[in-house]
C-alpha cells in the first residue's frame, strides 16, 4: 500500500485564509480540501490534503494461447501495486515471458503485454 504524508509549516496572518495548495504527484489525485482561517488563539491551522492512488488497465494478450478460457485478460492495477503475471496456456508451446513487461509494479499508465511463445512442453 502506498500512503502519501507530508507535513509543512506555513507563516501567515492570525484571521488569515490559508493559501495551500495541493501537489502534483505521478499515480495520484488530489481530493477535494478546504483552506481554514488561522487562528487566533495559538496562531496555528491545519489544512489537510488527501491524495488517492490512481487505477490503471493491464491488458494481457495470450498471443495464440488461452487465459482462464479466453485470449485476453484485463485487469485495473494501482499505481505502484504488484504485478503478477495470470497462467497462459498454449498447447505444444510454453510460456517464455510478456513482451513489452518490463516492470514489477504498475505505471501511471495504461500497460499492454503479449504472451511469448517457445516451442516446448508445457
Amino acid at each position: 500500500m502506498l500512503v502519501y504524508i507530508q507535513s509543512k509549516e506555513l507563516t501567515g496572518k492570525a484571521g488569515a485564509q490559508t493559501d495551500t495548495k495541493a501537489k502534483t504527484m505521478t499515480g495520484f489525485e488530489a481530493q477535494t480540501f478546504s483552506n481554514e482561517v488561522i487562528g487566533t488563539a495559538n496562531y496555528r491551522t491545519a489544512v489537510v490534503i488527501s491524495y488517492k492512488r490512481l487505477s490503471y488497465q493491464l491488458t494481457w494478450n495470450a498471443n495464440g494461447g488461452t487465459i482462464n478460457a479466453k485470449s485476453e485478460r484485463v485487469d485495473s492495477l494501482l499505481f505502484g501495486a504488484p504485478i503478477v503475471a495470470p497462467t497462459v496456456v498454449r498447447e505444444g508451446y510454453e510460456c517464455s515471458g510478456w513482451g513489452g513487461l518490463n516492470v514489477e509494479t504498475m505505471p501511471a499508465s495504461d500497460l499492454s503485454v503479449v504472451a511469448l511463445w517457445g516451442a516446448g512442453e508445457v
